[in-house]
């Protein structure tokens, strides 16, 4: 579920991650939590547009992670 960055930030904070892991697909209102390995913007607006769509978190993740593969043998 998007939330806004403050939410969002203080959220992966409780959960452990780093806040460069919190991407906004618009301005500071649609917020997502990006699993650790993914790394690439390209891979986190991925996961975040998958997941503002209703995506499953494990769905998202497993389609992002195949788009930051293929980033880094770019």
């Amino acid at each position: 579920m998007p939330e806004s960055r403050e939410a969002a930030e203080k959220r992966a904070e409780r959960l452990g991650f780093p806040k460069k892991n919190v991407y906004c697909l618009d301005g500071d209102n649609q917020c997502f939590i990006v699993p650790y390995g993914i790394e690439t913007v390209e891979a986190k607006r991925v996961y975040a547009e998958s997941r503002a769509s209703g995506m499953s978190k494990e769905q998202s993740a497993k389609i992002a992670h195949s788009v930051e593969g293929k980033a880094r043998k770019k």
